[in-house]
């Protein structure tokens, strides 16, 4: 009998047993008779209530509003561990664990769960053997004259617990052992198919364009499994920050052309889209868009062009999707956002699918404060809208500006002469005159390509801001070349300590300046010398090494051991680290990066889904089987090569 039933039954036995005055003076007025009929009537229905009381299976206790125990039925003594009445009595906050005594009192006593009647909650329950263990826990208030009680209801949830943790295991299993070798298999083949080995035979490549698709369906339908599951847990991760919607919706377009391609379909972005800003997680937008994009794609007649518009105002922005298809059939509009929905009219039979893709681009959509709805024109097709928040001017999003150059620098006549030279051999430059100007232009634009700084300023000392750059791990990589008319302060201790690029004397040689900038940014934008992929899946070392052998020497590992031995022997300028390897934990090797030197830029390429902080090395995580290996390249190449010798990516996987 569920636990709400247990309310009517002792809720309304105990009031009734405690009624007033008006149901005496009823009673002692019938015939003797009709009393002794009456009478035996109650004890007749006080011993059903009772024994419904004894027999319960779930634990049922009552509370003075001091939270003294006055009842508790054999069910809540069994399991607390006390034999039969030794609760009654007793505090009711000394069966929980002593952390959650005082917020269970303060709960209880809340004159805001009293007017609703009543709470629903968990807690940490505490057994006479000392051992604690996690219990569901209804109360519900009832009258007692001028009075309340609280009637208690508590069920053992340990197995539901323990099913949770074996749940879990298994989509961790799953991630794993499912998403690792896709991985392979569809980054392999992408490779094959962007011509790493050479020129197929027409029927080769017919192929292998067969086997890339059904992989990347398999990929997709395994996504969408363990993302639908972890929505339902609330532990999908997000990482916000400040994200472009239409570079959200070119990416969506890059990574759903081939698809569309397939069907006969174009993909087109409006030119009028405009760079509105919002936060959000631009992986989880982009999975909101591709599959707004691959449906639209599914559906639409081969000829016909799916359009996609972003534009918006100061409070939202808006993308569309817009096709030509038959449009969202009637009968299956209320639940097109269900969980394994798929229309059932003749035009959608045979589409392939897991019905979970726009369940998930809405949840991702609500998670991000937004709404994803659609609308159905009269004159055919469907039009599907992501709205999100606009991102405020002042929510302290940075811009890269990596190609500018920061000079902070008080004398006019000074700054006009290092901005003329820096300007002539083609760099951008920002003037600051002052401190609070410098720290305004880097809240602006984040990383620049490198700081031009004098150390005497009017409202501070240049070596508190280079001390800034270097502490913030966005900043702390940017090359600082100072220019003082005081040498000596470069042989200071706490200056050396800011690793200061290069020192230039004023007054100022225009050739060395420029050469001194130049190697500044060319020590920043040189391709690696070495790459180390840390990974315990032969196939996909492999696969990295292939895709990452333009951008240097790519040193492939299995494990942690044999990865110290390659940055005890040379320090690499890149790791890729997967975190769930056959000797230990990924994340272990983080923490010891410091001991070889300045931690190298390092990107997480794990199966795993991730919440935890890894820490300042970690330049970004990618998801295996989620990420296409064209990201995992670009991720390398934005870490270690500027964007103009970025070389062509040769495959498409996923």
């Amino acid at each position: 009998m569920s636990l709400p039933a247990w309310g009517l039954i002792v809720g309304g036995l105990i009031p009734g047993l405690v009624a007033g005055g008006a149901l005496v003076a009823l009673f002692l007025g019938l015939r003797a008779a009709r009393r002794r009929d009456l009478v035996a009537a109650l004890h007749s229905e006080a011993a059903r209530h009772r024994a419904l009381f004894e027999a319960a299976p779930e634990g049922i206790m009552t509370f003075d509003r001091q939270g003294v125990i006055t009842n508790a039925n054999p069910a809540a003594h069994r399991l607390f561990g006390f034999g039969k009445g030794r609760l009654i009595g007793q505090l009711g906050a000394e069966t929980l664990a002593p952390q959650d005594r005082e917020r269970a009192l303060q709960a209880m006593l809340d004159p805001a769960n009293i007017a609703k009647g009543g709470l629903r909650t968990e807690y940490r329950g505490l057994h006479a053997s000392g051992v604690t263990f996690p219990m569901q826990v209804s109360l519900t208030y009832a009258p007692s004259g001028e009075d309340w009680f609280a009637l208690v209801f508590i069920r053992d949830i340990s197995r539901q617990r323990d099913a949770e943790r074996m749940k879990d295991e298994f989509v961790s299993t799953v991630s794993h052992e499912l998403r690792t070798p896709l991985t392979s298999i569809a980054g392999s083949l992408g490779l094959i198919a962007g011509g790493a080995v050479g020129v197929l035979p027409e029927k080769a490549s017919r192929l292998i364009a067969i086997a890339q698709s059904n992989s990347q369906r398999l990929v997709r339908l395994i996504n969408d499994v363990l993302d639908m599951e972890k929505l339902a847990s609330g532990s999908l991760p997000f990482h916000m920050s400040e994200t472009s919607l239409r570079e959200v919706a070119q990416r969506a377009i890059e990574m759903t052309r081939g698809y569309a391609d397939q069907l006969g379909v174009e993909l087109a972005l409006s030119e009028q889209s405009g760079a509105l800003p919002v936060r959000g997680d631009p992986d989880r937008l982009i999975q909101v868009v591709t599959n707004l994009l691959s449906n639209a794609a599914k559906y639409s007649p081969r000829g016909e062009t799916v359009t996609v518009a972003v534009e918006g105002d100061a409070a939202t922005v808006r993308l569309t999707v817009k096709d030509k298809g038959p449009g969202v059939p009637e009968a299956f509009r209320d639940r097109i956002f269900s969980r394994f929905a798929q229309a059932d009219s003749s035009d959608a039979r045979g589409k392939s699918g897991t019905g979970l893709g726009l369940y998930i681009a809405r949840e991702i959509a609500e998670r991000h404060g937004g709404r994803l709805w659609y609308e159905t024109p009269a004159a055919g097709g469907a039009t599907f809208h992501l709205e999100l928040p606009a991102l405020a001017e002042d929510a302290g999003g940075r811009v890269s500006a990596t190609d500018r150059i920061l000079l902070v620098e008080d004398e006019p006549a000074a700054a006009a002469l290092l901005s003329a030279i820096m300007e002539d051999n083609g760099l951008k430059v920002d003037e600051a005159g002052t401190l609070a100007d410098a720290r305004a232009y880097l809240q602006k634009y984040g990383r620049y390509g490198a700081v031009i700084l004098d150390l005497r300023l009017p409202d501070g000392d240049g070596v508190d801001l280079a001390k800034e750059i270097r502490a913030d791990p966005e900043l702390a990589r940017t090359p600082i070349v100072v220019v003082s008319a005081d040498a000596r302060r470069g042989k200071d201790p706490e200056v050396r300590m800011l690793e200061v690029t290069d020192w230039m004397e004023k007054p100022v040689d225009p050739d060395r300046l420029t050469e001194l900038v130049r190697a500044a940014l060319a020590r920043v934008d040189a391709p690696p010398r070495l790459i180390l992929h840390i990974d315990d899946d032969r196939d996909i070392r492999e696969v990295v090494a292939t895709a990452l052998s333009d951008w240097g020497e790519v040193v492939s590992v299995d494990g942690l051991d044999e990865a110290r031995e390659v940055i005890a022997r040379k320090p690499p300028d890149l790791i890729v680290l997967d975190l769930e390897l056959a000797d230990g934990d990924g994340a272990e090797l983080l923490d010891e990066l410091g001991l070889w030197g300045e931690p190298p830029p390092v990107i997480v390429f794990t199966a795993q889904d991730t919440t935890r902080d890894l820490g300042a090395p970690v330049a970004q995580v990618l998801i295996k089987s989620r990420t296409p290996l064209q990201d995992l390249v670009a991720a390398v190449s934005s870490q270690l090569a500027p964007p103009e010798r970025a070389s062509p990516t040769r495959g498409e996987g996923t």
